[in-house]
Order: structure tokens, then sequence, then C-alpha cells
């Protein structure tokens, strides 16, 4: 009889000792268990803001192709002006009906707060290429952490504004005067020349206008001794003139006051200036 109760207790010991081992086992798995779902949570907040961000990004960018597509962007000045000077927190390049940027938490921008501040900002910058005409764009979105900013994503794509290669060239002729004879009170008549030259070919390469200029270096007059252009004396010269043919000896605008007055005689036997035409 002693004996099976030593037996009887050894088995009880025996069983209570494998309960707490088992157990131990099972906390430390449910412990790890706990941990991994913790982190696999933790990779699947951060994915969700790195998908959110960088759908972001694409759809900014995709906003401005859209606009040039549609012709809202022609000019570089026009994409230039999107460019970001420092973090903004509307996410979207559109508009509302009145032409004023969307409120950051507006369904087409998505923003939300975190802790009383944004929690999404985005900078776009602009950089022409080396070819005229074409331009870099680059999209940067970023997440708050505490109070820090960390890159959440990065587009960046080349857009043209040139026309397409199939596209009708409008060309359009354009009558300059450089008359040494007329000189200009503005600048040196070869500089003129220079600097509209120059406009012409930013044009030509910009869009699919063709400029065309025809330029007028003798004067018409002269030949007839009776014929003499009308010298104005008396307007300024971003004022109508009474005659289609006139010499503007007064400048107008803020250069009035260093206008220049001319006359010109008429010989014997010739029509007034006034009446010249």
């Amino acid at each position: 009889m002693p004996q099976r109760a030593s037996s009887s207790k050894q088995a009880a010991g025996f069983g209570l000792t494998e309960a707490m081992i088992a157990v131990g086992i099972v906390a430390t798995a449910l412990l790890v268990l706990v941990q991994q779902l913790s982190i696999g949570f933790r990779e699947s907040g951060a994915n969700e803001d790195r998908a959110f961000a960088y759908q972001k990004a694409g759809a900014i960018l995709g906003e401005i192709q859209n606009a040039i597509s549609l012709g809202r962007i022609r000019a570089g000045d026009e994409l230039l002006a999107l460019d970001d000077a420092e973090r903004k927190f509307v996410l979207t390049t559109r508009t509302d009906h009145e032409g004023l940027p969307f409120a950051p938490d507006h369904p087409m921008s998505g923003n939300v707060t975190q802790g009383g501040a944004w929690r999404w900002s985005r900078t776009i910058s602009i950089e022409p290429h080396d070819h005229a005409g074409l331009y870099y764009c680059r999209v940067l979105l970023e997440s708050r952490e505490g109070s820090r900013w960390q890159t959440a994503a990065s587009h960046a794509l080349l857009f043209s504004l040139l026309p397409p290669s199939d596209a009708p060239e409008q060309t359009h002729d354009v009558y300059a005067i450089a008359c040494a004879e007329a000189p200009s009170m503005l600048a040196d008549l070869a500089t003129l020349r220079d600097a509209v030259a120059s406009a012409c070919s930013d044009i030509a390469a910009s869009s699919q206008a063709n400029v065309r200029v025809h330029w007028i270096t003798r004067l018409g007059y002269g030949r007839d001794p009776c014929y003499t252009p009308f010298v104005n004396a008396t307007k300024p010269a971003d004022a109508a003139a009474p005659w289609a043919y006139w010499l503007p000896a007064a400048l107008g605008g803020a250069h009035a006051a260093a206008g220049i007055t001319r006359s010109r005689a008429c010989g014997r036997g010739c029509l007034p200036p006034q009446t010249a035409r």
C-alpha cells in the first residue's frame, strides 16, 4: 500500500510539471504571435501609406500631362508656375470653378490631419531641359513623423511643350522697319534686330508658329520732292496719329518727359506737312 501511494504522488507531480511547461510554451508562442501580428499591422499600414504616396505623386504628374494635352498649359511660363517654392499640403493641382485651389482635406486632395497638423505634403520641382520645349518635372510626397518629414514617394517625368510632328505649321509674315535714316529712340538698330530674331527663334522652338520677318531697310519717301511725312510734335507716340505715315517725335507713357521734338521744312511748291499723307 505505501508503495502504491508513492507511485500515485509521483504520477500527479509529473503531470503538473508537464502542464506548467506546456503553459509556458503556449505563452511564449502567443507572445511571438502577438509580436508578429503587431509587425504585420505596422507593415500593412506602411504599405498603405507608401501606396497612397505613390498614387498621389503619379496622379499629380497625370494632372499636369492632361493639362498639357488639353491645351491648358501651352507655354513654359505656365508650366514653371506650378513649381513649389516650399511644401504644400494640397495634394492636387486642380482648382475649383473659380480657379482657386482646393482645401487640403478636399476629396480631390485627400490629405488628413494627425496631431493637429497635416499628415502629407507635396513639392513640385520643374526645371527646363537643355533642349528648348522640354521640362523635367519631379513630384515629392512626404509624410510627417512627429516633428520630422520623411520621403514617402518620388516620381519624375519629362514633359514636352513641343507640337506633335504632324501638327500643321502656322506661318506669320511680320514686316519690321529697320531704317538707318529713322533711328530708334530705344536702342541701337543692330541690337533691336538681334532681339527680334532671337524672339522669332524662341517662338518657333516652343510652338508650331513660324515667324517670317521681312525687314524694311529703306525709306519710301524722298523720291518726290513734294512729299514729306507728317512729323508729330505734340502727341505722344502711344496716341492716335492723324495720318498713316508719320514720324513720332515725342515718346509716350512714362517716357513722355524725355520726348524729342523735331520739325521738317517743306520746299517751295510742296504741300504743308500737316496735309501730306
